[in-house]
């Protein structure tokens, strides 16, 4: 095993732009990038080009907070785990930062998805 971002015990921590397995994968440059600042308190819609939306509701947080959304296209991933199962990404990757943020309430994320990548037998849910 190969931590081609940042070991920390048992984790890897992908640095921005790597996702995947020990972050061996590049996600290039994001389509879509915001940062900015939600008052604390107060409710937050976030919309992207992708077809994407991010509802943040009030009193997520309990002091402002600083946040950046990075939306990066899935198509040239190709994501496995160390078992050997394959996963088909379905829609965009969205990276929410600074790492370990936590959220205080359910926040609501519409990502927009290819359903014809859906395998036979298996529902979108």
């Amino acid at each position: 095993y190969v931590c081609h971002g940042v070991p920390s015990g048992d984790f890897c921590l992908c640095n921005e732009g790597q996702f995947g397995f020990g972050c061996s994968q590049s996600l290039g440059a994001p389509t879509f990038k915001k940062t900015g600042t939600i008052p604390a308190g107060q409710a937050f819609t976030l919309t992207g080009t992708d077809g994407f939306a991010i509802r943040f509701p009030p009193g997520l947080f309990k002091f402002d907070q600083a946040i950046s959304v990075s939306v990066y296209n899935s198509s040239n991933l190709v994501l496995s785990s160390p078992s050997g199962v394959s996963f088909t990404p379905l829609g965009p990757v969205i990276l929410f930062s600074p790492a370990g943020l936590k959220f205080e309430k359910a926040v609501n994320i519409s990502i927009p998805y290819d359903p014809a990548k859906i395998p036979s037998g298996y529902l979108a849910a």
